[in-house]
């Protein structure tokens, strides 16, 4: 079961965050192999031709003195392919529901800071900013999402966006430490508080409220003022 309490922190799944990372931009990378393989018409060159500088006219690859050439076109067709899937998942669905195929099998979101979906806007200021968090092979995003409040990267904090388990989705964010994010984690935050200064039970028996300070305001200018409450008298009289 989730811990809520107040030292609970929904941002620390860095573990499973790596592991959908790694999911999501091997699917990526997948994508661009493939489709750049089925364009690529690859032909190894004539056994003569042992370098590359010798083919101007296509793509080339020196492969254990090997030479294979390929259509340029093909690097094209894969970089729409996989320009295509980014746009889909990490910007339609990801914006939508928060989940990348990766994100849905480490059991991962990215939300905003009420625990909802980020929305597309979000999800594109996001991944747009993969290009500085992914300099020297994503050692920039690793480092700031280990070393921040809430474990963001540049591109979460731009976006306002969280990483959170798939239980704390739908739940505002609150990160020990960190102020609250919006108006969400803010009521959070406070109802947290209320919670805690209440006393446990309610006020039941025993409580006494503390006697009312506020000044009682003098009878108008000609009104009778209020007679002492008439002693009765005793009927043994």
């Amino acid at each position: 079961m989730t811990d809520y309490s107040q030292g609970h922190d929904p941002t620390a799944v860095m573990g499973r965050r790596i592991g959908a990372f790694i999911v999501d931009w091997v699917i990526l990378y997948a994508i661009y192999g493939v489709v750049w393989r089925l364009t690529s018409d690859l032909t190894e060159a004539p056994s003569f031709i042992k370098d590359c500088s010798l083919i101007t006219n296509a793509g080339c690859i020196n492969l254990n003195e090997h030479v294979y050439v390929f259509k340029n076109s093909s690097v094209l067709y894969g970089s729409l392919a996989a320009l295509a899937y980014v746009v889909v998942m990490f910007w339609v669905i990801q914006g939508l529901t928060g989940a990348t195929i990766g994100k849905a099998l480490f059991g991962v979101r990215v939300v905003n800071d009420n625990g909802t979906g980020p929305g597309i806007g979000r999800a594109i200021v996001r991944s747009l900013l993969m290009i500085i968090d992914g300099f020297c092979f994503y050692i920039v995003g690793l480092v700031l999402a280990l070393a921040t409040k809430g474990h963001r990267r540049l591109g979460d904090m731009a976006a306002k966006t969280f990483v959170v388990g798939t239980k704390d989705r739908g739940r505002p964010v609150i990160v020990p430490g960190l102020a609250a994010a919006g108006p969400g984690a803010a009521v959070g935050a406070a109802g947290a508080g209320a919670a805690a200064a209440y006393p446990a039970g309610g006020y039941g028996t025993g409580y006494t409220p503390a006697p009312s300070t506020m000044p009682t305001a003098p009878p108008a200018a000609g009104a009778p003022s209020t007679p002492p409450p008439s002693t009765p008298s005793s009927p043994w009289k």
